[in-house]
Parts: C-alpha cells; structure tokens; sequence
C-alpha cells in the first residue's frame, strides 16, 4: 500500500478498484464478487461499492487501498504510513486487520512513524534512522529504550514517555488500555 492512495487508485467505482487485482488473477466472477465484498466488510466500507473512489474522504480511500491489497490475498502485506489520514476508527481498524493477518500466518511490514500504532500492533519492530538500523526487537524493548530512539528522531507513545519519567509503576505498559488495567490493579490492591 502506497503512503497516498492517489497513487495506487485509478479505477471509477469501488467496487472495480478493489475487483481489479482479483480479475487479474483470473479468477472466477463469483471469486471475484465474493472477495471484493469480504474485503470491503473488512475495512467497514460496504455500500460503497458504486461510489466513486474520490468521492470518499482520504482516510476511506486509504481503507480502500487496503481492501484492494485484501482482496487478491497476498502472504506479504507492506503498508507504507498506513494511519496518516485516518481517525481512531480507521486506525483500530488497521491494527486489528494487522493483527489478525498476523495470526493468519501472513507477514505484515509497517513502515510508520506512528508509535501508538506500533505500541498495539506490532510483536517486533526494526528501527531505522538514515539507512542503518539502529535496534531490532520486541516492541517493548524498542519503545522503552528512549535514547536510541531519540537518535532516530522518534517519540514513544505518550503512555510511555509517562512511565519512562514516572518510573514508579511495577511494569512496563505501551497502550492507555494497558496502563490504565495496571493502575486499576494497583488501586483495587490498596
């Protein structure tokens, strides 16, 4: 997926932007059919299908990048800035579409500079700054070692920069769900 949905759309309809790559695949229409709706339902645009795909806000054209990739069922999944342009909706809806291929056994790459996107998605991240990868790890060791990301100009998710300067907490937490599960703990423990 492309980091602006204006390079990769070209088609007049919905429906026919995401039915393109699976019609290339020859596959049958009812193949077709069936897997331009199963991924339109994914990314929460159906009944979208006859409308024009600039007739749909920028977050939406990029659900529908997302639904065009769906549809042909790649194994590798690379998603170049996915959640710019999107609200909290669209940007849940990335992470647990992420999530899920990742379950599937597909392999999902992320380039982003969205650490709360990382933070609830990822299992491992690989930072880059100029080229060189500067760490290569499991995503609570990545976002809670601060200096090396401070090299790659990148913030943690607000979340941890809290636990980073508080320091008090028992352990270490990346989503607001997580730290606010941890200070219930804590407070129902008193």
């Amino acid at each position: 997926m492309f980091q602006n949905p204006a390079h990769q759309i070209f088609m007049s309809t919905v429906y026919d932007e995401v039915a393109y790559g699976p019609r290339n695949l020859e596959l049958s229409e009812e193949e077709v059919d069936r897997r331009v709706k199963e991924a339109l339902k994914v990314v929460g645009l159906e009944g979208t299908e006859e409308m024009h795909p600039y007739d749909l806000d920028y977050g939406k054209r990029k659900l529908l990048t997302v639904a065009s990739i769906l549809s042909m069922n790649p194994e590798v999944f690379v998603l170049d800035e996915p959640t710019t342009g999107q609200d909290h909706v669209g940007r849940r809806v990335l992470s647990d579409l992420c999530i899920k291929l990742n379950r599937e056994g597909k392999t999902v790459v992320v380039i982003t500079h969205d650490m709360r996107f990382v933070a609830r998605t990822a299992k491992r991240v690989v930072l880059m700054a100029e080229g060189r990868i500067l760490k290569d790890g499991p995503v609570e060791e990545v976002l809670y070692d601060y200096e090396t990301l401070r090299k790659a100009f990148i913030r943690p998710p607000q979340v941890v920069e809290l636990n980073l300067k508080v320091g008090k907490f028992p352990e270490k937490f990346l989503t607001v769900d997580e730290a606010a599960e941890m200070i219930r703990g804590i407070l129902k423990s008193r």
